[in-house]
């Protein structure tokens, strides 16, 4: 939807961050702002898949949520989550072994941004 003085759009797909907008008017060229205009993105998790592991680890993860990039890192409990494959919605990672059964934090970070944190139960 657009007025001469509004511009309303759904963004998806982006990673987290801060951005300074760029609209093209079709047929008319960009659109001006205010120079200190900016638009933030945050990350979110919405699903873990599975929600369990066995001990030996070795369990694909998937976490599905929102403004995912490569430059995050995911720790299940305190150890590395190898990951295998990324998207902006979507990261796929290697669960490590542990010796103790329970409830783990899984965590999201990125340099510079806060953690993301959901639970998941490793049986």
């Amino acid at each position: 939807m657009a007025t001469d003085t509004f511009i309303a759009c759904n963004v998806t797909d982006v990673p987290s961050g801060e951005y300074k907008p760029i609209v093209e008017v079709n047929g008319k060229g960009f659109a001006k702002f205010d120079s200190n205009t900016t638009v933030i993105f945050s990350s979110k998790i919405f699903n873990l898949s599975p929600s369990s592991s066995g001990l030996g680890g070795n369990v694909a993860i998937t976490i599905s949520g929102i403004g995912f990039s490569r430059n995050f890192s995911v720790t299940i409990g305190a150890k590395t989550c190898g990951i295998l494959t990324v998207s902006t919605t979507r990261i796929v990672c290697l669960a490590p072994a542990t010796k103790i059964g329970g409830e783990v934090s899984v965590t999201l970070e990125q340099p510079s941004e806060e953690l993301i944190t959901a639970g998941v139960q490793f049986v």
